[in-house]
């Protein structure tokens, strides 16, 4: 997400990537429930979730969900756009257009020496490569194979490691770091076996003493936290139990470190040891982190103090970005986020959503109380509640 130019604000929050454009080093996406916020998280994750699928299931029509509000839309083709930049900071284009059934467009255009490059389009079945597309006689087989035809030649290019594809598709596959809470949770017994593999994976390196010690610095009381891995009896499964710990005061006035095991921890707990995970993995690598509903069961300062980790340049060496969704209007503070920070989501009268920045909100200035301003409606991106059928029905049964 690019800022304002003209805004001179709270410059540490903006992240300079040699010569190339400046970016934001994070942003919060407020908006009404079921203003289209996760959809917004779903079109961003649309790719990434893709590569990790089985062959089988990358035919790109079994993902086709039109807008069903309008008539107007019944079968047009789903578009999406992603402008990054990959490693060695070059700038990547990425379009897709698709229906239920077909590949509509696809193209890949890069900037290797400033200057916008294509490296292929795909309109149907007719495939246009760039002069920087190396092996385009091996991608015109694999893409006229039958079983091909629906997936992407961004994966399958960036599969065979063909340059320079191959690091849009490391863009998506390792840098683009998505995490819903509601699926990614401790205290989900589905899916915690996942995210202690991946704790367990990194115990013995610097990434999990990082993890220990942002997560033991929030004032939860937990003074340590461990993995271990154990194999279940008479199989060749391996189970994976994480154990926090908290000083318990003995009767003669000292204290000992007992396990106290993560099934006893609170909600907001289970949160923070999920959350530790992308914003560790994000700092020490550089990624992009996309966090839906970031302020879950959290308190007010904690959800800043992450916030504050990605606008901190001492920590955030690495050029990592957050962009994150809530309700919280504290965090619409101006001390932690700049007002092309700031981002809300609205509908219209058909149903369509529409994202914009406060920095694209004339008159609105630095210090105002930008929070008060949102929750009274004056910005947008707030429900509005009409209750009166509800009242009416509601009185009238007390009534009778």
């Amino acid at each position: 997400m690019l800022p304002k130019k003209a805004f001179k604000e709270l410059p540490q929050n903006l992240l300079s990537l040699n010569k190339k454009p400046k970016l934001l080093s994070s942003a919060i996406i407020y908006g009404a429930n079921a203003s289209g916020k996760s959809n917004l998280y779903d079109a961003m994750n649309f790719v990434s979730n893709l590569l990790y699928s089985k062959p089988d299931e990358q035919k790109i029509g079994i993902y086709f969900n039109a807008f069903s509000l309008d008539e107007k839309m019944d079968g047009q083709a789903i578009k999406l756009n992603y402008q990054f930049i990959g490693s060695e900071n070059i700038e990547f284009s990425y379009a897709l257009e698709f229906t239920n059934h077909q590949i509509v467009y696809e193209g890949l255009h890069f900037k290797p020496k400033g200057q916008e490059a294509l490296l292929y389009e795909r309109r149907g079945n007719e495939i246009h490569f760039g002069e920087y597309f190396k092996n385009q006689d091996v991608i015109r087989n694999y893409v006229n194979r039958p079983e091909n035809q629906e997936r992407l030649i961004l994966i399958i290019a960036g599969q065979l490691g063909l340059e320079h594809v191959q690091t849009a598709f490391h863009f998506f596959a390792t840098q683009f770091f998505f995490w819903n809470q509601t699926f990614w949770d401790i205290g989900n017994e589905k899916n915690e076996a996942t995210l202690l593999s991946i704790l367990y994976r990194s115990k013995f390196t610097i990434w999990f003493d990082y993890y220990k010690k942002l997560i033991m610095s929030l004032d939860i009381g937990l003074k340590n936290i461990d993995v271990e891995e154990f194999k279940i009896d008479n199989t060749d499964k391996i189970q994976h139990f994480l154990s926090t710990f908290r000083n318990r005061k003995k009767l003669d006035g000292s204290s000992e470190l007992i396990p106290f095991g993560s099934y006893n921890e609170s909600v907001g707990t289970h949160n923070i040891l999920s959350l530790g995970i992308p914003i560790i993995d994000g700092l020490i690598y550089g990624k992009t982190i996309v966090i839906d509903e970031i302020d879950r069961s959290l308190h007010t300062q904690i959800v800043e103090y992450f916030i504050g980790l990605f606008n901190d340049p001492t920590v955030n060496t690495k050029n990592a970005q957050l962009i994150c969704t809530s309700h919280n209007t504290l965090l619409m503070n101006s001390d932690l986020v700049r007002r092309d920070q700031i981002w809300i989501m609205e509908k219209d009268e058909s149903g369509a959503s529409q994202l914009f920045s406060l920095g694209d909100v004339g008159g609105l200035k630095k210090e105002m109380p930008i929070g008060k301003y949102y929750l009274a409606g004056k910005l947008g991106g707030t429900p509005i509640i009409d209750d009166l059928d509800f009242k009416k029905a509601f009185y009238g049964s007390q009534l009778q």
